[in-house]
């Protein structure tokens, strides 16, 4: 089995972006998830993944709103902090 070549982490994401929506980085490889519209249901309903193509585990969640979303992204052991 060949490993993937981990890239560099990111910059951290604009301090308005991070402070607006509170948002984690990937619990997995640390980079910024990325936030897009997701098709069945409402049309507020978001999936958010990891944006790095070589994340060995590649996490995605979807919520019914961004906001809801982004509260099972920052889903972490222990509860929502």
């Amino acid at each position: 089995m060949t490993q993937r070549a981990k890239e560099p982490l990111p910059a951290k994401a604009p301090p308005l972006v991070r402070k607006k929506n509170k948002i984690k980085n990937c619990p997995f490889c640390g980079h910024f998830p990325q936030i897009e519209p997701w098709h069945g249901g409402a049309p507020t309903k978001r999936l958010i993944s990891c944006s790095n193509e070589a994340c060995e585990v590649g996490p995605m969640v979807c919520g019914e709103t961004e906001k809801e979303a982004i509260r099972y992204w920052n889903h972490r052991k222990g509860g929502v902090k």
